[in-house]
């Protein structure tokens, strides 16, 4: 027979009725440990040792009752079922006690009932026990609820609080500069990242220039470098509108974003998302969160980092429109700059000098150097070089017109080049080895024909955008002027010196009879 535990505690100051009480279980099949106790002091003292399942009490003891035995039980607010069995049974004695919260009453002449109350009070007791677990759960799940609600209320008002000091950030000044630094730190604290990146628009719709970079840097990829839609994470942004959580993997060379973010791959900043920042409707860049976790960034990250995406667009698109209004101050700038040394000398050294140290707050510019086509227009002569110096192409040197110089000479157009497709021209390599990355090369036209060529080269990979192109054009037609200037000041100083020296000869002859005079 498979034996049940139960303990028992029993009120009584007889070792033959306890006994009895114990011999009735053992008869049912329980495995029992019992304990008799006969005062209030014993009673406490064994429901504190251990627990039990039952306390079995006499009505009336010369020292305790069961009277006395409940209120103890409820004092130390326990659920233990207590069975009063006593010799005598008064029903007024029964009637309070089960009010006191006695579960039965049986007379100690028919014991043998014990063993089915017994029963029943545990399954009773057992069910209670149940349900005051089951309402103890969910008293905890009600609490836990309760608590996550309130860490809930507590993080959304927290991140509402570092959106709103954004915003106080954003509207404080219009340099978009000033506005990424300080909004990183509060970024940081809602959106953890390892590396972030903001980057913006630029003109030819066709290229992102990183303004904006915290966190892990990587050779290649600072601020200030180019990248194209197709390289960046954000390549769908323009068609959706909406940010995205992505996971790089293992860089395919036949992709070219996937090549461009192997950096980002090798240094384990797999994980990321990416917002596009919009302003009024329009695309003008972009953030790039990136973790090197794989559980940091999650969609809740997502839709916070859209809030603050919404922000920094207008702080961008503000930004964007207060440096077109100072970069066409500083083109003007430049021009004038450029037209006053035209102005006030006929030296083109003193007016290339002038562009160089001008054009330098506008754009990168490494090197400026240009060249005169000679009269048997199949060749260059370097007129100007300064700046980062190249091997073979120095001051003085000519050279065969090929390749980029036809392009430009027969377009009369200025040409860019930089990246990949700058690496890949066959002769550039001298320049590469040089450190020079990236060029703009603009055609000298005077009276609607090209007299020379003008070149801007800068050490960044992709330094360049359309912008920077026209204005290279601009200052090339402005030099024009100067150059054709200079060349017909010196054309018509050296006929000026002919004429003389003819002069002079014909002087002598007349006044000399002696050939050898003339000749002297």
């Amino acid at each position: 027979m498979d034996r049940r535990q139960l303990s028992i505690l029993i009120v009584d100051e007889s070792d033959r009725d306890a006994i009895l009480l114990e011999r009735v279980l053992r008869q049912e099949g329980y495995d029992l440990t019992s304990q008799r106790v006969d005062t209030a002091e014993s009673l406490r003292r064994a429901l504190r040792t251990r627990d039990w399942d039952l306390v079995v009490s006499e009505c009336r003891l010369p020292r305790f009752s069961a009277y006395k035995a409940l209120e103890t039980i409820g004092e130390l607010a326990l659920d233990i079922p207590l069975i009063v069995v006593s010799e005598t049974v008064d029903e007024i004695d029964v009637v309070a006690l089960v009010k006191a919260g006695a579960v039965d009453f049986i007379r100690k002449d028919n014991v043998s009932l014990l063993a089915s109350t017994v029963k029943r009070e545990i399954r009773a007791s057992g069910r209670r026990r149940q349900e005051m677990q089951a309402e103890l759960d969910q008293q905890q799940v009600r609490a836990a609820d309760v608590e996550r609600a309130n860490a809930q209320a507590q993080k959304l008002t927290s991140e509402n609080a570092v959106i709103a000091e954004i915003g106080r950030v954003i509207s404080s000044t219009l340099k978009f500069d000033a506005i990424s630094v300080a909004v990183a730190e509060h970024i940081k604290s809602v959106v953890p990242y390892d590396r972030l990146s903001m980057a913006v628009l630029v003109d030819d719709g066709d290229s992102i220039r990183v303004r904006f970079v915290d966190g892990i840097q990587l050779p290649g990829r600072e601020a200030g470098h180019l990248l194209t839609h197709e390289q960046s994470v954000t390549v769908h942004a323009p068609r959706t509108g909406k940010g995205h959580l992505f996971e790089l993997e293992q860089p395919d060379a036949e992709s070219p974003q996937s090549m461009y973010q192997q950096p980002f791959y090798d240094a384990g900043l797999k994980y990321g998302l990416a917002v596009p920042l919009v302003s009024n409707g329009q695309l003008v860049g972009s953030m790039v969160f990136r973790s090197l976790r794989p559980d940091v960034l999650t969609r809740h990250e997502l839709r916070l980092a859209e809030r603050i995406a919404a922000l920094v667009a207008g702080a961008l698109a503000a930004d964007r429109l207060y440096q077109q209004t100072q970069r066409e101050a500083r083109e003007n700038g430049v021009l004038a700059a450029i037209g006053r040394a035209m102005g006030s000398t006929l030296d083109i050294k003193t007016v290339y000098d002038c562009a160089f140290d001008a054009l330098k707050d506008l754009m990168p510019v490494d090197r400026l150097s240009a060249a005169l086509i000679l009269p048997d227009g199949e060749h260059l002569a370097t007129n100007y070089i300064s700046g980062l110096p190249v091997p073979k192409y120095a001051a003085d040197e000519v050279y065969l017109i090929k390749d980029v110089q036809l392009i430009v000479i027969d377009s009369k157009v200025g040409h860019l080049w930089q990246g990949d497709e700058y690496e890949n021209l066959s002769h550039r390599s001298i320049y590469i080895a040089s450190g020079l990355r990236s060029q703009i090369s603009v055609p000298l036209i005077s009276e609607d024909k090209v007299i020379g060529m003008m070149w801007i080269r800068s050490k960044n990979q992709s330094a360049y955008t359309a912008k920077d192109l026209a204005l290279a054009e601009r200052v090339g037609l402005q030099i024009s002027g100067a150059v054709a200037k200079s060349i017909l000041y010196e054309e018509t100083r050296r006929q000026a010196e002919e004429r003389e020296v003819i002069a002079e000869i014909g002087r002598i002859v007349s006044s000399s009879r002696d050939l050898q005079d003339v000749f002297h």
